[in-house]
C-alpha cells in the first residue's frame, strides 16, 4: 500500500519546485490554448453561418434582378419592334401620299400651265417669267 508522507512531498516540492512550476505552467498553457481554440471554432462557425445567410440573400436578390432584367429586355424588344413597325407604316403612308400628290399635280397642272407656275412660285419663292 502506498502511503504519502506530507514531509516527503513538501521536501520533494522544495527540491524540484522549478520543474514542477514549468509542468504546471505547461499544463495551464495547454488548457488555455484548448479554450482559445474552442472559442475560435465557435467564432468560425458563427462567421460561416453568417456568410451562408449572406450568400442566400445575395442569390435571392440576384434572381430578382435577373427576372427584372429579362422583363426590361422584353419591353425594350417590344418597343423597338413597335417603333420599327410604325416607321415602316409611315414610310408606306408617305410613299402613298407622294404618289397621290404627284398624280394630283400632274392632272392639275397638265391642263393649266399658269397654275403650275404659281404653285412653283409659292413653293420655292421664285418668280416665273415665260
Amino acid at each position: 500500500m502506498i502511503t504519502f508522507n506530507f514531509y516527503y512531498v513538501t521536501a520533494y516540492m522544495r527540491k524540484h519546485w522549478k520543474e514542477l512550476l514549468i509542468i504546471a505552467m505547461i499544463a495551464g498553457l495547454f488548457v488555455k490554448m484548448r479554450f482559445d481554440y474552442l472559442d475560435l471554432e465557435e467564432a468560425n462557425q458563427v462567421a460561416h453561418t453568417h456568410f451562408k445567410t449572406q450568400i442566400k440573400e445575395i442569390n435571392k436578390i440576384h434572381t430578382v434582378e435577373m427576372r427584372e432584367k429579362e422583363v426590361a429586355i422584353k419591353k425594350y424588344k417590344n418597343s423597338i419592334m413597335e417603333l420599327e413597325r410604325d416607321f415602316r407604316d409611315k414610310i408606306i403612308a408617305n410613299k402613298e401620299r407622294s404618289v397621290i400628290r404627284r398624280e394630283t399635280l400632274e392632272k392639275q397642272f397638265s391642263q393649266d400651265k399658269e397654275e403650275l407656275a404659281n404653285e412653283i412660285n409659292k413653293a420655292f419663292n421664285i418668280e416665273y417669267t415665260p
